[in-house]
């Protein structure tokens, strides 16, 4: 019956402004070898949802679960929609129209970077859910988080290839106040893993509505979940009578009891040999309205064979496969003016049919009105030994589900008689042992008692193209097999190294008429046994561990390896993510006979490694014979090395020939100091001086920067003048610094000397001043002239200019600018004469007598 037109008037009231999200899902499907399709799925909002927040681009991130650390980002790109088709076309309404998104792009994950044992997971995080759903607070700011956990790609160190669950199809109707609403939310997996599925509450991770955080950054898990509002939790998330649930296997069964835009989330878990490797979410929606009264279910009924009456309750029938095994079938329906179909679902195994119906749809013109039709089992069972289990379904047109009706049949079906077929041994198992070397050789045959064609097949995990296993037989007739088996244990011609156990199940079927499944086996166990060989043995000479070694020096030391069977042996240093020579260690790759003793050393020059990037080292030896067989039995040693500073004695700087570093001197002297520089370690060393002033040059000294090694010299000379004494500065200080340097690497030293010079204006009395005033120039040796012995020295500020003697007429008998003037008193009498002694800033007068 169908209510369109007043279902869009019932539910009128729901149209609200809303958001977009109705729910979704994360796919991640692998393609070959490290290959993969990425898919994200959103279903889109048509009627309430913001056109503009469509997404043409979207990044998902992929983390590690064990720290929660980010392995990569992935860039997907809308690839289009469609539309979500309803069950029934002629139910749509205008308030609930659907858009599935595809976001996809492939993406290539390298399964030696995916190892870790607990997996992966997949997430991307959108604003906002419709602001119209009923069951959760704030609906309008809530987004949602989709994601997807995947197992490591790395397992045994072989590939482990998975593909997520390809989810069941959504939801694409509404559901109605009080009916019984079911829907198969049931997925596929690629690889044929177990599903199982639960309702969960959604994820609604860390996006609101915020301009800046509608796509919010990556975050690592755990993420938030929705909050329900009051009387709702995740068991009822539809409430109803039953409330909303789903089966393990994934069928979807609700009786609502209330109206409203409800979200739920489907968590779907893949399990892979009882062993969970996945997961996967999808939110969705489902729209619950005050619906019409969709009219009466149709009734069905059987008539079993040799059976005159109908009944909705058949008994179990056991038929042979000979016997016809036809049921007739009435469906009747009170409301008329419906359409009908009719379908078969096999309950205990899994076939096609529908084309064994009669009819498989009917229309229906008034209430009185009925149709008959037939189904028949094929003569051969689908199962051997167990009932046949199918359910017979009448279906309206009711909206928004069909109204449904069925009638469960069981029955079993004997197959024809038939005569299994055999192998001709009288065991069902066969074990061989093999010295390498040898061989093995049987010869098999196989029949069929009823003359049936037969089929010869081997399962095993043995890779038998590897190991020249031939399993040809030949067929003298299509019910008769004879296998010749020959096969040659040779490490040789084979690998032996990783297996030595093989085993296979040999099968033997005929082509009876039922074609049913029931081969004679035989177990073949094969076991090659390989020469004894004694695993080799390396060691080194002692040493501490780790191996402390100061940079600039060096380590020298032995390995040794040695095989008990004098096998050749093949002897290398493999280092721990790094290559020997970067780090200053000797290449080590050693072939010999029996034994051999090789060094190892490690010289670690100033720029060998940078400490910056790590210091510590493990180096592993490994010794490997070769055998005949390959089998590994290597032996190992790791030694830890650690690199060290060197160490290093501050080099000292040292003055030979002045007491003291603080040094005073006269303006106008001399200064010359002898500069030593010593360095206990030997290392190269530079003295130099420090004269940030520029006073040194303006000054005149001079200082020779020296260079040498161990013990070095030079000097500072310094001849002063009135000139380098301040103005208003007396003294005046002249502040320098020595500085010695060693180049030892990586710990380079210093030392330094302050040199402080003081220069003083000489300190001259000027009152305590004897001169002479008498003289005799006689000839007789004694007091022959006149001369001032103490006259005052000379200094910055004063200084001797000349002396003048003058006779009583005031004229200048004597001029000279000579300090050390003796005047003889020539040409000139006895007399009394005046001296004028002149200095810059001072002069001396007097007179004195001359006496022959």
């Amino acid at each position: 019956m169908k209510q369109g037109l007043l279902i869009i008037f019932l539910i009128s009231t729901l149209r609200l402004n809303a958001t977009h999200i109705v729910g979704g899902e994360i796919e991640l499907i692998h393609i070959d070898s490290s290959r993969y399709q990425l898919n994200l799925i959103q279903y889109f909002d048509d009627v309430n949802g913001i056109p503009d927040a469509e997404d043409q681009s979207i990044t998902l991130y992929i983390f590690r679960k064990s720290d929660n650390m980010i392995m990569k980002s992935v860039l997907l790109f809308n690839e289009g929609s469609t539309f979500v088709p309803y069950t029934n076309i002629e139910c749509t309404i205008d308030e609930l129209i659907t858009r599935r998104i595809l976001y996809s792009s492939s993406v290539t994950l390298d399964p030696q970077l995916y190892d870790d044992p607990q997996g992966y997971y997949i997430i991307w995080e959108r604003c906002c859910r419709n602001e119209v759903i009923t069951n959760i607070r704030n609906p309008g700011t809530v987004g949602q988080a989709f994601y997807l956990e995947f197992p490591p790609l790395l397992k045994n160190g072989a590939s482990f290839y998975n593909s997520s669950p390809v989810l069941f199809p959504p939801l694409s109707d509404y559901a109605c106040i009080n009916n019984f609403y079911y829907v198969d939310f049931a997925g596929m997996d690629p690889d044929g893993d177990s599903l199982v599925y639960s309702i969960a509450q959604p994820l609604s991770g860390f996006s609101s509505p915020a301009p800046d955080n509608i796509i919010p950054p990556p975050r690592p898990a755990p993420y938030p979940v929705v909050q329900w509002i009051p009387g709702i939790t995740t068991k009822n998330s539809v409430p109803g009578s039953p409330p909303l649930a789903i089966s393990r296997d994934g069928l979807l069964t609700v009786v609502p009891s209330e109206s409203g835009l409800f979200v739920f989330s489907v968590l779907c878990e893949e399990y892979r040999d009882h062993v969970k490797i996945g997961e996967v979410r999808r939110d969705y929606q489902m729209l619950v309205i005050d619906c019409p009264d969709p009219g009466a279910r149709p009734k069905l009924s059987v008539k079993t064979p040799g059976s005159d009456l109908f009944t909705d309750a058949p008994d179990t029938l056991r038929f042979t496969s000979e016997e016809e095994k036809c049921y007739e079938f009435v469906v009747k329906d009170s409301d008329g003016a419906e359409n009908l179909e009719f379908r078969i679902s096999p309950v205990n195994f899994r076939a096609d049919l529908n084309e064994s119906l009669s009819i498989l749809s009917a229309g229906f013109d008034g209430p009185g009105d009925s149709v008959i039709f037939e189904f028949c089992f094929p003569e051969c069972p689908f199962l051997t030994g167990k009932p046949q289990i199918v359910d017979i379904i009448a279906a309206d047109d009711a909206c928004p589900l069909p109204l449904l009706d069925t009638i469960r049949l069981v029955v079993y079906i004997d197959p024809p008689a038939n005569s299994l077929p055999r192998f001709d041994t009288l065991v069902h198992s066969m074990e061989y042992n093999v010295l390498e070397g040898g061989n093995i050789q049987f010869n098999l045959k196989g029949s069929d008692p009823d003359g049936d064609s037969l089929l010869f097949s081997v399962i095993s995990p043995v890779d038998r193209d590897k190991f020249d296993f031939d399993f040809d037989p030949v067929f003298p007739s299509p019910d008769r097999m004879e296998l010749g088996f020959y096969w040659e244990g040779d490490c040789e011609k084979y690998d032996f190294s990783e297996q030595q156990e093989f085993e296979f199940l040999l099968l033997l079927e005929d082509k009876d008429f039922c074609r049913i499944f029931h081969p004679d086996t035989l177990h073949l166990d094969i076991h090659v046994e390989l020469p004894p060989n004694s695993p080799p043995v390396i060691s080194s000479d002692a040493i501490t561990q780790p191996a402390e070694l100061q940079i600039l020096d060096s380590l020298i030391f032995n390995i040794h390896a040695m095989d008990p069977d004098a096998d050749r042996i093949h002897v290398f240093a493999a280092p721990d993510g790094f290559d020997l020579s970067d780090k200053g260690f000797t290449p080590f790759e050693h072939t010999a006979t029996g034994s051999l003793s090789a060094p190892f050393g490690w010289i670690l020059e100033c720029n060998t490694i940078d400490l910056a990037e790590g210091n510590e080292f493990t180096v592993q030896f490994i010794v490997e014979d070769d055998d005949k067989c390959r089998i590994d039995n290597a032996d190992t040693l790791n030694l830890d090395f650690k690199a060290l500073l060197p160490e290093n004695d501050t080099p000292f700087i040292e003055l030979s020939n002045v007491n003291s570093p603080d040094i005073e001197i006269t303006a106008g002297d001399s200064l010359y100091i002898i500069i030593e520089g010593t360095d206990i370690d030997a290392d190269s060393i530079y003295v130099s001086l420090s004269d940030p002033s520029g006073s040194l040059d303006a000054a005149g000294a001079v200082f020779f920067p020296v260079q040498g090694v161990a013990e070095i010299s030079t000097s500072f000379f310094w001849k002063t003048d009135c000139s380098h004494l301040l103005p208003g500065s007396d003294p005046t200080l002249y502040d320098f610094q020595l500085i010695i340097r060693d180049n030892k690497c990586l710990v380079p030293l210093a030392d330094t000397l302050d040199l402080t010079i003081s220069l003083n204006n000489r300190q001259v009395n000027y009152e305590d001043v004897f001169i002479p005033n008498i003289f005799t120039p006689n000839s007789d040796g004694f007091n022959e002239y006149f001369t001032v012995l103490d006259l005052p020295l000379d200094n910055c500020d004063n200084r001797f200019q000349s002396i003048a003697i003058y006779n009583r007429d005031g004229k200048e008998v004597f001029f000279t600018k000579e300090r050390e003037f003796r005047w003889y008193a020539q040409n000139v009498k006895n007399g009394v004469y005046y001296y004028h002694i002149r200095y810059s800033e001072r002069e001396y007068k007097g007179y004195l007598h001359v006496l022959y």
